[in-house]
């Protein structure tokens, strides 16, 4: 089934049927957005000293 579909149908719902019809989608999409993973930071602090220290504060003259 297409969102298009459901639009459809869901458009010649009641006002009432569709706020509830919202707030049921809304909970389930707020539930999907938590089961989402965290993303990897690129590098992390310890890394970032460590690069710092070698490329700002320890240069060859």
């Amino acid at each position: 089934m297409l969102a298009e579909d459901i639009f459809t149908i869901a458009s010649h719902l009641s006002l009432e049927e569709q706020e509830r019809l919202y707030c049921m989608l809304g909970e389930r999409l707020n539930k999907i957005k938590i089961l989402k993973k965290k993303k990897k930071p690129l590098i992390t602090d310890e890394e970032a000293i460590e690069y710092l220290y070698r490329t700002v504060f320890c240069r060859v003259k």
